[in-house]
């Protein structure tokens, strides 16, 4: 019986050893490869007057804007509150009671950023604002942020940046100001930037802790000797495998029967790559690639998608029983674009 990591062994062996004469196929122009970007909604383009939950697509990248309580809503500069610095149409809220804006992602992003201007009149202190990530529902990490200069209805950028990934923010007001009386617990946003290193395709074959998702941690870049890919979910402790290819393989296949299905085309690929990944203890897989990377390759798509080894002991679905024939798991893929 082949073993786990006799597979993956085999499968490092296979990878580096192969020469793959066939020609790159078709199916990799089936999916639109997107580059490492940095993209502004400024919420433009959002219907006016019209209550969440909305949709918004920018650079490729589409939002879907909701939120708790009455909510918000997209208004223009008729308004009757119109914070310095806001423009065009912009997200306000619905009542005078709190709510939380909730947006969520269909590109896994490493930054975040949203112009937010708070309720609060001649005050010398502003409220606490807080912004918290979450990658698949589970909370990656959260970031605050006070107006630098208070008065009347200050403006400030709330931010935060994770680099292992996460698909999915909620804007909260966090603490009312110390000593301002002149305040309401609502807040305005306008002008919001994410960035992406590279945007998910496919599926994988889920594993014991749910769907696992390729990060790119950072951009790929000759410009920079390093570049680091990381997974969610992976078993905790683990050895994975990191595949490179430059044609995916759409829809996901298993075309060496191994149990988990496949992103990226490893037989009709020209060029691929492998290398080892390791998880920690939390069950996030990552690996750092040293360079340099040529610069004639700058512009090239390659295909990213990691495979994982889980204990047989370990039960993946409802009635107890492993579910792959020799434990293994796969991430979705993620297109990278090689930058300058």
């Amino acid at each position: 019986m082949f073993t786990i990591i006799n597979f993956l062994s085999a499968s490092r062996a296979y990878l580096t050893n192969r020469k793959i004469c066939f020609a790159a196929i078709a199916m990799g122009a089936a999916v639109s490869p997107a580059t490492a970007q940095s993209v502004l909604f400024d919420f433009n383009n959002a219907p006016n007057h019209t209550s969440l939950p909305i949709d918004l697509t920018a650079g490729g990248i589409t939002a879907h804007f909701a939120a708790t309580g009455q909510g918000f809503s997209i208004q223009d500069t008729s308004a009757p509150v119109v914070p310095v610095g806001f423009t065009g149409r912009f997200i306000y809220p619905n009542s005078i009671y709190a709510a939380d804006l909730i947006i969520s992602f269909d590109h896994t992003l490493t930054d975040f950023s949203i112009l937010y201007s708070p309720q609060e009149l001649g005050c010398d202190d502003s409220a606490t604002m807080r912004v918290t990530a979450s990658m698949n529902g589970t909370v990656v990490g959260f970031n605050t942020k006070t107006a630098s200069n208070p008065g009347t209805w200050p403006v400030d950028t709330l931010s935060c940046s994770f680099p292992h990934g996460f698909n999915s923010v909620v804007i909260h007001y966090d603490k009312k100001p110390p000593t301002c009386q002149d305040y309401g617990v609502i807040f305005l946003c306008d002008d919001m930037r994410v960035t992406t290193h590279g945007t998910n395709y496919g599926s994988g074959s889920t594993g014991c802790n749910g769907a696992q998702t390729m990060v790119a941690e950072t951009a790929v870049s000759v410009s920079k000797p390093n570049f680091t890919f990381g997974a969610t979910n992976c078993p905790p402790n683990s050895l994975g495998l990191l595949l490179v290819t430059n044609v995916a393989l759409i829809p996901p296949q298993d075309p060496f029967f191994v149990g988990a299905l496949l992103d990226v085309d490893l037989i009709a690929s020209s060029e691929s790559y492998n290398y080892d990944m390791f998880s920690d203890a939390t069950g996030f897989g990552s690996v750092t690639i040293s360079g340099p990377v040529p610069p004639t390759m700058v512009g090239r798509t390659f295909y990213v998608q990691s495979l994982w080894a889980w204990p047989f002991t370990t039960a993946c679905d409802q009635a107890g029983n492993w579910h792959h024939p020799y434990g293994l798991s796969s991430t979705n893929g993620i297109i990278i674009v090689i930058q300058p």
